[in-house]
């Protein structure tokens, strides 16, 4: 079974998706997993708290794992104090219902990580779609988090960065690209020089110890 950590559409028969909504939260009613929270390039001053509203009420449903996507991004154009003041209030949040979060971090990993630190964290916080390098993701690593590997790792970049890191710190994903997670894997079996049944495994594993669920207990 691959898991898929971080999709933006469902998952294959057979797969475990974990589906980001930044919108049409009340789709997390209905069959799959789900993934809730207030992207960065969406958040607006006039409608983020009622939306904000939306996603406790749905994040407390059984087939929500977490928190997210919700971050940080120097690249958008939505104000940064607001920025910072949705993403403080995710962190809080995922703190209070005990649920990891989906890191979304776009040139702001100093910023991310010291709010990640005054907030006081006490569930996972594991960024999403990374494809930087290896110094970038030992920070990462060193300071507790958990890294999630994408369609970077098909085209070589940031390849190095997920073989650097240890094997029970990442997680793979398809986010928005159109390309079959299977694809990530195998990418990922080659980086790690493993094969991808091992990978298969140990996401398996990775996903049991960080969200407390075991795989096979989901349908």
């Amino acid at each position: 079974m691959f898991i898929n950590i971080h999709s933006h559409h469902p998952g294959q028969p057979g797969d475990l998706t974990l589906q980001s909504l930044y919108r049409e939260f009340e789709r997390a009613d209905t069959a799959g997993y789900y993934s809730l929270g207030l992207h960065p390039w969406f958040i607006r001053n006039e409608t983020w708290e009622s939306e904000w509203e939306m996603v406790q009420d749905k994040s407390r449903n059984q087939r929500v794992l977490a928190i997210g996507e919700c971050g940080l991004d120097k690249v958008c154009s939505t104000d940064w104090h607001l920025q910072e003041t949705v993403f403080k209030t995710q962190l809080s949040w995922a703190n209070e219902i005990h649920k990891p979060v989906i890191i979304h971090c776009v040139r702001a990993y100093e910023e991310t990580l010291r709010l990640i630190k005054e907030t006081g964290m006490n569930t996972p916080c594991l960024f999403h779609g990374f494809n930087r390098g290896v110094t970038l993701a030992g920070t990462i690593i060193q300071a507790g988090h958990y890294i999630s590997f994408g369609k970077a790792i098909v085209h070589g970049h940031a390849r190095e960065a997920l073989a650097s890191i240890p094997e029970d710190r990442y997680f793979l994903e398809t986010d928005d690209a159109d390309l079959p997670i299977s694809e990530i894997y195998q990418a990922a079996a080659e980086a790690r020089n493993m094969n991808i049944e091992s990978i298969i495994l140990q996401c398996q594993k990775n996903l049991e110890k960080v969200f407390l669920i075991n795989p096979e207990h989901l349908t």
